[in-house]
């Protein structure tokens, strides 16, 4: 399938992952982050995807709307059996998503997400980890 334009988000597969890049530079208005979450979950049906790499590269801010819609997403991801890792966060995102105890930051620290420096380490990382299964 090609790359699919949203309005707060592009989506496209690369080596089997559904790559979903946010368009937005600051995830803190309730609507924008709304609008976000079911965009995302669209994407996920429309692709019918497991593996989704979720890229924070416009990100430079992230509000608590923001990790609700996150949050939200993921769960509906995890229903189907699916995973989701993200990737390219800012300084600034890696610090909400870190003293919010969403991010795995080692092997015994189970979180909800788990984060790569960049895009191909996050499919790398899902190709990976569902290989096995």
């Amino acid at each position: 399938m090609s790359e699919s334009r949203y309005r707060h988000l592009t989506a496209d597969t690369i080596q089997d992952v559904l790559v979903l890049t946010i368009e937005e530079k600051e995830l803190r208005d309730d609507d924008v982050c709304k609008a976000l979450e079911s965009e995302m979950i669209d994407a996920m049906s429309r692709f019918e995807a497991r593996k989704i790499a979720l890229d924070f590269r416009n990100v430079d801010y992230m509000a608590s709307f923001g990790i609700m819609a996150l949050i939200g997403f993921n769960r509906r991801l995890r229903e189907t059996g699916g995973r989701l890792v993200v990737c390219n966060l800012s300084r600034w995102v890696a610090d909400v998503f870190a003293s919010t105890r969403l991010l795995t930051g080692g092997p015994t620290q189970a979180a909800p997400f788990k984060g790569t420096p960049d895009l191909d380490a996050a499919i790398a990382e899902l190709n990976g980890a569902l290989a096995d299964e």
